[in-house]
C-alpha cells in the first residue's frame, strides 16, 4: 500500500517512475464521488461491460478498417462534415452540446456574464451549467430528475460529484485569460495568477511560481505566462485543477485500485483506509486511456453506421420527392388524356347529330314544299269552284260540274292529297324525337363508377442497403456508466 508524500499533494500528480501523470485527472476524474461500498461493485460491472464490448457484434465496420473508426469520426468533426453536422444544422439542436441543456444558453455566453463557473456533464452526456444543475437538484422532488433534452432519468447527487466538462472549461478559460483575473490556486492569498503549470494543471501567482521552480518535485515542470495565452497565435490548452468531490480543498492525487476511482489524501485516510491505492502512474493512465479509447472506437463505428443509415434515409426522402412529383405529373397526364378523349367523343356526337339533323331537315323541307304546292292547288280549285257557284250562271255551273266529274280531276286531287298526308304523318318531326346522352341508365351507372375510382397509386416497397444489426441504444444505462 502506497500513500502520497507531502510534496505530491502540491499538485504535481507525480507517478511512481518519477514522471508526471498529466492527463490522468482529466481522463479519470469522472469516477469521482463514488462511495467505497458501491465502488467495488461498479468496478466489477465495468470490467464485465468492457468484456461485452469486445463481443462479435462490436467488431469493426466493413466501411472502415479495424481501429480507424474513431480517427474517421475525428477527421469528420475537424472538417465539420458528415451527416452529424447536417442534423445539427437542420435541427438547430446544439442544446446539451455547446449550450446548457436546461437554460439553452451557450456556455461561452454565460461565462462572459456570470464568470468562470462549472459546467457539468450528466450521465446521458448532455452538459448543463453548474448553477442550473444546482437549482434543478434543489427544486426537483424525489431521488432523481429528468434530462430536459433526452428525458432520461438522472440520479440526484451533489453537484461536485457530476463529471466536469473538461473541454468546455479549457475553451472558456483559454478565451478568458486575457479578459479576466485568475487567482492563484496554490496559496490562500487570493493574488492574481501570473503563470500556468501544464504538469500540475494549476494557476500560480508570482511568488508561488518562483517557489514552484525551486521545489525538487516541481523544478522540471513547464510554466506558461498567462498573459501570453491571450496574444499568441497558437493558444496553449488550459486545464483546471480537479478537486475531490468529497473534500473540496484537496486535489486528486491517488488512485484506489479496489474502487477504481481517483481519491485525495483525506479519502485515503477515511473511506479508503483499508484499500489498495497508489500514485497514478503512466502505465495506469495508459491502461485506462486504452479502455476509454476502446469504448470511443466502438461508439465511433456505431456513429458511422448511423450516419450511413441517415444518408440512405436522406436519399430515400429525395427519391420519394422526385417520384411524388413524377406521380403528380402522371396523374395530370391521365386526367388530360381522359378529358381529351371526352372532348373527342363530344365532338363526334355533335358531328353525328348535325349530320342526322341535316338529312332529316332536307326530307322535311322537300315534304313541306310538296305540301305547299298541294295547298296552293287545292286552294285555287276551291276558289274557282266557289266563285262559279256563287256568281256563275246556270250554264257555267253545269259546265264546271261536267269538267270536274267527267275528267275525274277532283279524284286525282283528292288522291294526291291523301298520299301526301299519309307520307307527312310518317315523317313529321315531333317533340322528343331526338335523345342524347347515355345509351342506357346501366351504361351511365357503370361508367360513372369507373370514373369515380379509375387510376391507382401503388408505391413500390423501399429496398435499402442492409446495415450491421444494432445491439441497442448507444447511450443505454450500462454504456453511460462506462
Amino acid at each position: 500500500r502506497r500513500s502520497a508524500s507531502a510534496s505530491g499533494s502540491a499538485g504535481a500528480s507525480p507517478t511512481g517512475d518519477g514522471t508526471t501523470g498529466h492527463g490522468a485527472r482529466a481522463v479519470l476524474s469522472f469516477r469521482c464521488g463514488d462511495n467505497a461500498d458501491a465502488g467495488a461493485g461498479e468496478a466489477i460491472e465495468e470490467r464485465r461491460l468492457l468484456q461485452d464490448l469486445n463481443a462479435p457484434e462490436w467488431t469493426s465496420s466493413p466501411r472502415c478498417g479495424r481501429g480507424t473508426a474513431l480517427s474517421a469520426v475525428v477527421a469528420q468533426f475537424s472538417r465539420k462534415e458528415g451527416e452529424f453536422f447536417d442534423c445539427v444544422e437542420k435541427l438547430g439542436n446544439c442544446v446539451g452540446y455547446v449550450g446548457c441543456a436546461i437554460c439553452s444558453k451557450k456556455f461561452s455566453d454565460t461565462a462572459m456574464f456570470e464568470g468562470r463557473h462549472e459546467v457539468k456533464v450528466l450521465p446521458c452526456f448532455h452538459s448543463v451549467c453548474g448553477p442550473c444543475l444546482q437549482r434543478t437538484l434543489t427544486e426537483s422532488q424525489g431521488d432523481g430528475f429528468q434530462c430536459p433534452v433526452c428525458y432520461c432519468s438522472q440520479e440526484k447527487k451533489a453537484v461536485h460529484e457530476y463529471l466536469p466538462n473538461f473541454e468546455v472549461h479549457s475553451m472558456i478559460d483559454s478565451k478568458m485569460i486575457a479578459q479576466s483575473e485568475f487567482v492563484c490556486e496554490e496559496c490562500v492569498s487570493g493574488s492574481q495568477a501570473e503563470r500556468y503549470c501544464r504538469d500540475c494543471v494549476m494557476n500560480l501567482c508570482g511568488d508561488c511560481a518562483k517557489q514552484h521552480q525551486r521545489a525538487k518535485a516541481t523544478v522540471h515542470h513547464t510554466l506558461v505566462r498567462l498573459m501570453e495565452q491571450g496574444t499568441g497565435t497558437a493558444m496553449e490548452i488550459v486545464h483546471r485543477a480537479q478537486y475531490c468531490a468529497v473534500h473540496r480543498t484537496s486535489r486528486y492525487d491517488l488512485y484506489c485500485e479496489d474502487c477504481d476511482v481517483l481519491i485525495c489524501h483525506q479519502c485515503a485516510t477515511d473511506a479508503h483506509q483499508n484499500h489498495s491505492y497508489k500514485l497514478p502512474s503512466s502505465a495506469l493512465v495508459e491502461r485506462h486511456r486504452s479502455e476509454v479509447h476502446a469504448v470511443a472506437e466502438k461508439l465511433s463505428k456505431k456513429l458511422l453506421e448511423a450516419q450511413e443509415l441517415h444518408r440512405l434515409i436522406n436519399q430515400g426522402c429525395k427519391a420519394m420527392d422526385l417520384q411524388s412529383a413524377q406521380a403528380r405529373n402522371d396523374v395530370g397526364a391521365a386526367i388530360d388524356r381522359l378529358l381529351s378523349a371526352t372532348d373527342n367523343r363530344c365532338t363526334e356526337l355533335n358531328r353525328d347529330l348535325k349530320e342526322g339533323c341535316l338529312d332529316r331537315r332536307k326530307s322535311l323541307e322537300k315534304e313541306r314544299a310538296e305540301c305547299s304546292t298541294a295547298l296552293v292547288d287545292i286552294w285555287r280549285t276551291i276558289d274557282f269552284l266557289e266563285k262559279v257557284m256563287s256568281r256563275g250562271t246556270d250554264v257555267e255551273v253545269l259546265k264546271v260540274k261536267e269538267h270536274v266529274f267527267k275528267e275525274r280531276n277532283q279524284l286525282r286531287q283528292l288522291q294526291k292529297w291523301r298520299d301526301l298526308a299519309q307520307t307527312g304523318k310518317s315523317t313529321v318531326w315531333v317533340e322528343g324525337d331526338i335523345t342524347a346522352g347515355w345509351s342506357s341508365p346501366q351504361e351511365a351507372e357503370v361508367l360513372l363508377q369507373e370514373l369515380a375510382s379509375f387510376g391507382a397509386i401503388e408505391p413500390q416497397p423501399h429496398v435499402r442497403e442492409r446495415l450491421p444489426p444494432q445491439t441497442g441504444r448507444v447511450c443505454d444505462a450500462r454504456e453511460r456508466q462506462v
